[in-house]
């Protein structure tokens, strides 16, 4: 299999779509095995970590399956991508509580401390910092490009968990991060979801910004919950 090499500087987007594009126009087939991230490393010319997060976006599309001890497989595509989803939601329900559990626990202190914590010109850097990134949401949404829309979602909830200064809590957001990866490229492949993390991040924007700790914690749970809740709809959809 000849994969040409990602000229000039590389991104984690440019990785996936020179293999999606692979597998989408057959060049590499359903069933076949990919090479090793060692080996891809070097065709791509990208690092391993790179090529290792590209792996994992395409098994949450469904294009690949990580077999452990074997290697990655690419896998035939489902027509029926609703479907898919439902199951894949409905199979992986325990985790989801569980990591929402966390995330219901961690974030809404997260936006407690960002607050508290913040001098008036790191606070003015975060708000500056959130905005953007919520537009830039806005238009990842439009342009239903799935995997912007998880990355700059993960960019979002970061920006405030190093803002509260508390190095375990930055590290338990990074471990949650790798975690839902997947679930976030799922539920967003569903428009209306992602519509809602943004409404949602606006309203906490709106309360961080007038520094108002209650209001912004009960915005961060109103948020974490209502992504719960999505998530339980796709489950009992199945």
């Amino acid at each position: 299999m000849k994969i040409k090499p990602i000229e000039k500087m590389s991104t984690l987007d440019s990785v996936i779509k020179t293999l999606k594009d692979e597998i989408i126009m057959g060049k590499i087939k359903i069933g076949d095995k990919l090479p090793t991230e060692r080996v891809l490393s070097r065709k791509l010319n990208v690092g391993r970590s790179t090529v290792r997060e590209a792996i994992k976006v395409l098994q949450a599309l469904g294009l690949v399956k990580v077999k452990q001890g074997k290697g990655t497989y690419v896998l035939r595509k489902n027509e029926n991508e609703s479907l898919n989803i439902a199951n894949w939601f409905s199979e992986h329900e325990l985790q989801i509580t569980d990591l929402m559990d966390i995330r219901l626990a961690m974030e809404p202190l997260a936006i407690k401390l960002a607050l508290k914590r913040s001098s008036d010109e790191e606070f003015e850097k975060l708000m500056k910092d959130l905005n953007s990134t919520n537009q830039k949401l806005k238009t990842a949404i439009k342009e239903n490009n799935v995997i912007k829309m998880e990355v700059i979602d993960n960019t979002f909830h970061s920006y405030v968990s190093e803002a509260t200064r508390n190095n375990l809590l930055i590290s338990i957001n990074e471990k949650i991060s790798e975690a839902i990866l997947e679930y976030r490229i799922k539920i967003f492949s569903i428009k209306e979801n992602a519509e809602n993390a943004y409404e949602a991040h606006q309203e906490i924007i709106n309360a961080m910004s007038t520094k108002d700790v209650a209001r912004a914690v009960s915005a961060m749970t109103s948020h974490v919950n209502s992504a719960l809740s999505d998530a339980i709809k796709l489950i009992k959809k199945n």
